[in-house]
């Protein structure tokens, strides 16, 4: 009797855990919401296919892939909250060499002179490695030109390793709190304040300090 009990006891368990398994498998799959392709055509010409997929676990999420036309190769992606909407693609730079757009302020779409389109998340730009980046570089220069302080903090970083001798002036300069009339016009309605500037540039100097 008593072995009897254990062994239904055993059974019972086992089928407990296996229905909660097939439970659990089912209330974790995401359901598919909505998905699609929209052509993004920019103002200088560029075509980029934006594939998107909204799912359902827990919260509505979009997957969306950006694919870059001319090439049929996936430039970046990005996990955004909630359902797709078609977002602008900005231009931020447009030089004889340099071409490059931003994305849902997250993203950055670039290419130098002939080369394909590559992809970078805005905020991870200062953990890049400099090596094999030398695209990267030069965007990212052309972004500080731009004399706006998110670019400065976005690329500050990244240009210090690479041994950019004006990002190191400039950060120097800001950090004994000089500034143009020009930068402080075009900053002024700037989330980050000159002293916001003056603290990162510091504290980028202190990090990347380099004994003469």
């Amino acid at each position: 009797m008593v072995i009897s009990a254990i062994i239904l006891s055993i059974i019972g368990f086992i089928c407990y855990l296996v229905a909660l398994n097939f439970a659990f498998d089912e209330w974790s799959r995401d359901i598919t919401v909505e998905k699609g392709e929209n052509l993004v055509t920019t103002i200088l010409g560029d075509e980029f296919l934006l594939q998107y997929k909204t799912t359902q676990f827990l919260e509505l999420q979009t997957h969306l892939n950006i694919i870059d036309k001319t090439t049929n190769k996936k430039i970046v992606g990005v996990l955004i909250t909630g359902r797709y909407t078609q977002p602008s693609v900005d231009v931020q730079i447009n030089t004889q060499h340099v071409r490059c757009y931003e994305l849902l302020k997250e993203l950055l779409l670039y290419k130098v002179d002939d080369g394909s389109f590559d992809g970078k998340y805005i905020d991870g730009i200062e953990d890049i490695k400099v090596e094999g980046n030398e695209d990267l570089i030069e965007v990212s220069r052309a972004l500080v030109a731009k004399k706006e302080w998110r670019w400065v903090k976005a690329c500050g970083s990244f240009l210090l390793k690479a041994g950019d001798h004006d990002m190191r002036e400039l950060l120097e300069r800001y950090a004994s709190g000089q500034f143009t009339q020009e930068e402080l016009e075009l900053n002024k309605n700037s989330e980050i304040k000159k002293e916001d500037i003056m603290a990162f540039s510091k504290q980028m100097l202190e990090q990347n300090n380099k004994p003469e």
